[in-house]
C-alpha cells in the first residue's frame, strides 16, 4: 500500500488541505456550535470528521484546551433503525464507549445506576436516551470525567429517510442543548440533501453552520503531490492541477498510479488506469445535479443547470456570472452556480465587483462532453 490511500479516509499524516476548516469548527466548539459540512462525491466529508475526531481526542490527551470536548462518531450507514431500543443503545453506546476512552487517564467515569436502556423492553427508549445524558451530565458535573460533547454524524443524508426521524429530532435537540444543559456540539456531513434542507425555513437542522469543502486550491494540491512523491517536477504538478481542478479524489486517484511508475511520469497512463474510478466519480456528481428529477440536458428545453455548465465549459475560461445570465437570458443562476462550487467541478472567485466561475476541472468537463453527446 502506497502513500495515496484513495478508497478511505485520510487522517494525520495523510490528511492535507482543509486548515482553515478545521480551525474554524474546533474553534466554534468551545462556544458549542455546531456544523453541516458538505460537498459533493468523495470531496473529502468523511476524512474531515475523521480528523477533527483525531484532532479532539489529541486535545483531550495534551489538554490543550481548558473545556473538555469529546467526540462521539455515528456514521448513519451502520444505526440500526428497525427496531427503536436497538437504535437508541447504538447511540447509548457510542457515547458511553466515547466517554469512557475519553477518561482513561482520570479515573473513569463514575459508577451509573441500572440503565434502562439495557432491560428487554423500555416502553419510550428515546425519552430514556434523553434521562440517561441528562443523567450522566449529573454525575460528572465537578469531576474530571465532566465534558463536553462533540457529535460527529457522518452521511447525515440519511437523518431526512422517514426510519430515521426519531434520530433527526434527537440530533436537533442535541444542537439546540435541549437534551443537556451543558454545550453540545453537532457536526454533520452530507451531500445534496443535507444542501437543500437548508432552504427551507423550518430546517431540522437551522441551527448548524454551513461549511461547504470545494476543491483545493493550488498550494494544498502542490503540498499533497509533494508529500508522497517528492520528486514530482513542477510541471507535471500543474498537470495534474490542470486535469483534477484540485478535486481531492480525483487528485489522489491519479497520484496512486503515479507513485507506482517510474519516472518520467506518464500522466496518460494514469488517467487510463484510474479511468473506472474517475467515471464512477464524475457519474455520481451527475447523479447529485440531476437529483431525481431526470433533468433534460439538450436542446431548448435544457435545464438551467446544464444550460451553465455547457456554457461554462465552451467559454474554457473564467465567466462572469451576470455575462452568464446575460448570455443564457436565464436570471438568477447563483444558486446553480453555488451548486456546482458545493459538488467541486467549478472554481469560483471575485474579480473587483464582478462574481467569476471556472469550469477548471478538466476530466470532468471531458466526461460530461461525452455524456451528453449519448
Amino acid at each position: 500500500m502506497g502513500f495515496y490511500n484513495f478508497n478511505k479516509p485520510v487522517v494525520g499524516g495523510r490528511f492535507f488541505g482543509r486548515s482553515a476548516a478545521l480551525r474554524t469548527i474546533n474553534d466554534g466548539f468551545s462556544m458549542g456550535r455546531s456544523y453541516a459540512i458538505g460537498g459533493g462525491s468523495k470531496i473529502g466529508r468523511t476524512s474531515i470528521l475523521a480528523q477533527l475526531h483525531q484532532l479532539l481526542r489529541e486535545q483531550l490527551i495534551t489538554n490543550k484546551k481548558q473545556t473538555r470536548q469529546t467526540p462521539i462518531y455515528i456514521d448513519m450507514v451502520n444505526v440500526p433503525h428497525k427496531i427503536a431500543l436497538v437504535t437508541v443503545k447504538y447511540y447509548w453506546e457510542a457515547l458511553i464507549r466515547g466517554a469512557r476512552s475519553a477518561t482513561v487517564d482520570s479515573g473513569g467515569l463514575p459508577p451509573m445506576p441500572e440503565n434502562p436502556l439495557l432491560q428487554k423492553r423500555c416502553p419510550e427508549p428515546w425519552k430514556t436516551l434523553r434521562e440517561q445524558i441528562n443523567q450522566l451530565e449529573k454525575l460528572t458535573v465537578g469531576t474530571s470525567a465532566w465534558s463536553h460533547y462533540v457529535w460527529l454524524i457522518d452521511n447525515a443524508d440519511l437523518l431526512f429517510e422517514p426510519v430515521h426521524e426519531e434520530e433527526a429530532v434527537f440530533i436537533r435537540e442535541l444542537m439546540t442543548n435541549e437534551i443537556s444543559h451543558d454545550h453540545t456540539s453537532v457536526v454533520l456531513a452530507g451531500g445534496r440533501m443535507l444542501k437543500e434542507s437548508f432552504t427551507d425555513i423550518d430546517s431540522p437542522f437551522k441551527a448548524a453552520r454551513q461549511y461547504n469543502l470545494g476543491l483545493f486550491n493550488e498550494q494544498e494540491c502542490r503540498n499533497l503531490c509533494r508529500a508522497g512523491i517528492p520528486q514530482l517536477e513542477p510541471q507535471i504538478i500543474e498537470q495534474l492541477f490542470a486535469l483534477t481542478g484540485g478535486h481531492p479524489y480525483a487528485l489522489q486517484r491519479l497520484l496512486a498510479v503515479l507513485e507506482m511508475q517510474y519516472p518520467p511520469y506518464n500522466i496518460e497512463l494514469a488517467v487510463t488506469q484510474a479511468e473506472n474510478d474517475l467515471t464512477n466519480l464524475w457519474q455520481s456528481v451527475w447523479d447529485e445535479i440531476d437529483f431525481g428529477r431526470d433533468l433534460n440536458y439538450s436542446g431548448t428545453y435544457a435545464a438551467p443547470e446544464h444550460l451553465l455548465m455547457q456554457l461554462l465549459i465552451e467559454t474554457n475560461s473564467p465567466i462572469e456570472l451576470r455575462n452568464a445570465e446575460r448570455e443564457l437570458g436565464l436570471k438568477p443562476l447563483r444558486e446553480v452556480a453555488d451548486l456546482f462550487e458545493y459538488l467541486g467541478i467549478v472554481q469560483r472567485g471575485i474579480l473587483g465587483d464582478a462574481r467569476m466561475v471556472n469550469a477548471n476541472v478538466t476530466l470532468w468537463n471531458t466526461w460530461y462532453r461525452q455524456r451528453v453527446r449519448e
